[in-house]
C-alpha cells in the first residue's frame, strides 16, 4: 500500500551524527569526547550496513544488525523506527507493532509513528482499528497529509464503509482532480458497488492521463463482465497489448477462451506460467494459486493437485497474525478477530478458495471421497456459525 523510502529520516541523523564526529575532531568539543566521537562513528558506520541490507532486500541482515544497535541505543527512536520496519519485512508483526506503539508513547507529536502503524495494522486486516487511530489522530480538512486520506479511504472501503470511503475519494480529488491513484481506487470503488457507468468514467480519465496504466484496463474490463464479453475481451486485449510480463491479463485471456477457442485458451494459460517464472510477486498465494489452476488447465492435474495442497498446508501452518503483504491476498487471521484481541486464528478466504480449487480438481477426476474430506476440514475450521462471519 505505501510505497516506503527506506531510512530516510535514518539519512538525516547520519548526517548529523557526521558533523558531531568532525566537531569533536576538529576540536569544537572537548578532547575527552573523543571516546564518543568513536561510539559515533561506529553507530553510523553499522547503522549505514543496516541501510544497505534493507535497501537492498536482505532485511534478515538489517534486523541483526539494527537489533544489536537497539541493544546499545534503546533511546534512540530512529534506531527503533528502522527495527519496527525490518521487524514488518520479515514478518515479525507483533515486535513491530509493540515498537511502534512504544514510539507513539515516547513521542507523543511525532505522527509519523501512528501512520506507521496504521499501516501495519492495514497489512494485517485489521482496517477498523486504522479508522479509529487515523480519526484520532487527523482531521480530516483542505491541507491534510494526502498519504494520511488515502489510507483512511481505503480502510473504510476494506471495512465496508463504503459511503464514507467514497467521500474520502471525493475529498482528494476535489484537492486534486487528476490524482491518478485516487482515480483508480475511486474507480474500483464503484465497480465492487456496482456502479458501472461511474467506474468506467474514472477508469476512462485514468487512460487519458496514463494510458500505459494497466490497472485501467483491467477495471474497464471488469465493468463488462457478464454483461458483453466481447467488449471484456477488447479491454482485456488492448491492456494484453501494453505489457509483457502481467501475468494477471494472460490468466484472464486464458479463462474467457476456454470452451470458446482451445487453442487460444491453453496458449494464454501457458504463456501466464511463462510470466510467472519471470515475475517479482510470483511467491504470493495468488500468484501461486493462479499457476495451479494454469497447471490444471493445461491437463498437468497431479503438479496442479501438489501445488494447492501445498499451499493450503503452508496458510494453514502460519501463526496468528501473519499476513501476505503488497500482493492484495486475504490475511490469514481475520479482521475481526485481530481487532478484537482475541487471538482466535479464523480460516482466511485465501486459503478457503485454495482448498475449494483442490476439491473441485479431485471431484471432476471423481475421487469423491478425498474431495469431501477437503471440504469437510475447511467446514469444520470456519466452525457452527459458518455464513455468519463469527466464526467458532
Amino acid at each position: 500500500m505505501r510505497v516506503e523510502s527506506v531510512f530516510i529520516v535514518r539519512a538525516i541523523s547520519l548526517w548529523l551524527t557526521g558533523f558531531l564526529l568532525i566537531a569533536v575532531l576538529f576540536g569544537l568539543y572537548p578532547c575527552h569526547a573523543a571516546d564518543s566521537a568513536r561510539i559515533l562513528a561506529l553507530k553510523r558506520a553499522s547503522t549505514l550496513r543496516a541501510r544497505i541490507h534493507g535497501e537492498t532486500g536482505h532485511w534478515d541482515l538489517a534486523l541483526r544488525e539494527l537489533d544489536t544497535l537497539s541493544r546499545h541505543f534503546p533511546d534512540d527512536r530512529f534506531i527503533q523506527s528502522d527495527l519496527a520496519t525490518a521487524c514488518r519485512r520479515t514478518g515479525d508483526f507483533r515486535r513491530a507493532e509493540k515498537i511502534y506503539r512504544n514510539l507513539m508513547e515516547m513521542n507523543p507529536d511525532v505522527r509519523t509513528y501512528s501512520l506507521d502503524l496504521a499501516y501495519l495494522m492495514a497489512e494485517l486486516g485489521r482496517f477498523s482499528e486504522v479508522i479509529s487511530l487515523l480519526d484520532s489522530r487527523w482531521k480530516i480538512t483542505p491541507g491534510v497529509d494526502r498519504e494520511v486520506v488515502l489510507l483512511l479511504a481505503e480502510a473504510n472501503d476494506r471495512a465496508g464503509s463504503q459511503t464514507r470511503a467514497t467521500e474520502l475519494y471525493l475529498f482528494l480529488l476535489k484537492q486534486n482532480p487528476d490524482d491518478l491513484p485516487v482515480l483508480l481506487a475511486l474507480g474500483e470503488r464503484y465497480l465492487r458497488a456496482g456502479e458501472r457507468d461511474r467506474s468506467r468514467e474514472a477508469f476512462t480519465k485514468v487512460i487519458g492521463l496514463d494510458p500505459q496504466e494497466l490497472r485501467a484496463y483491467k477495471g474497464m474490463a471488469s465493468t463488462y463482465a457478464d454483461l458483453d464479453p466481447d467488449s471484456y475481451r477488447l479491454w482485456l486485449m488492448k491492456g494484453y497489448k501494453i505489457t509483457e510480463t502481467d501475468w494477471e491479463i494472460s490468466y484472464l485471456l486464458g479463462e474467457y477462451f476456454a470452451g470458446r477457442n482451445d487453442q487460444r485458451h491453453l496458449r494464454y494459460h501457458q504463456e501466464t506460467l511463462d510470466r510467472l517464472v519471470r515475475a517479482s510477486d510470483s511467491d504470493t498465494s495468488i500468484a501461486g494459486r493462479t499457476r495451479a489452476r494454469c497447471l490444471w488447465r493445461l491437463g498437468k492435474k497431479r503438479e496442479a493437485e501438489d501445488l494447492f495442497r501445498k499451499m493450503v498446508s503452508s496458510l494453514a501452518m502460519k501463526g496468528s497474525g501473519a499476513a501476505e503483504t503488497g500482493s492484495g491476498d486475504a490475511v490469514i487471521v481475520s479482521s475481526g478477530a485481530a481487532a478484537n484481541g482475541s487471538g482466535s486464528a479464523q480460516i482466511s478466504e485465501t486459503t478457503i478458495e485454495l482448498a475449494n480449487d483442490l476439491a473441485e480438481l479431485l471431484t471432476e477426476e471423481k475421487r469423491y471421497d478425498e474431495a469431501l474430506k477437503v471440504l469437510d476440514t475447511v467446514l469444520g475450521a470456519a466452525g457452527k456459525d459458518t455464513f455468519t462471519g463469527r466464526g467458532k
